[in-house]
């Protein structure tokens, strides 16, 4: 009756630390996958009138055949000029993009013409309220 004890602990242990490995395997996974996923809802535009933008980088990128972030992270020299290949990737959209007497447009405005206007003019990617913020 003992050694039956004692090996139902073995099996329940087994059992338990089976379970734990796969959980940390799929919360590691899960968390590699969502690195690369973004929601755009950042503070400044609180409260949001629609769902914040699920969007997820790497594969836009690769949908767009973007390989030069500056594309969509650029940069823009005292006078207003676009400094060509210069890139603001790591650094808030915010930062630029508030309301104020800022030459730079508002951070929703910032977005919308970022985003819609390059869709629109490659003929590809949501354009609709809709399309972006699902509900």
């Amino acid at each position: 009756m003992n050694a039956w004890k004692n090996n139902s602990k073995i099996k329940i242990l087994t059992v338990l630390s089976v379970i734990f490995l796969c959980s940390s395997f799929l919360a590691f996974n899960a968390r590699s996958e969502q690195d690369n996923l973004y929601r755009l809802q950042p503070n400044q535009l609180m409260p949001l009138k629609r769902p914040g933008v699920v969007f997820e980088h790497d594969e836009h990128n690769y949908k767009a055949e973007l390989e030069d972030c500056s594309v969509c992270h650029h940069v823009y020299d005292q006078k207003g000029k676009l400094i060509p290949g210069e890139s603001s990737a790591g650094i808030s959209c915010a930062e630029c993009h508030f309301e104020s007497e800022n030459a730079a447009p508002g951070l929703r405005r910032a977005y919308h013409m970022q985003c819609k206007n390059c869709h629109i003019r490659k003929n590809k990617g949501p354009v609709t309220c809709a399309g972006c913020h699902p509900d």
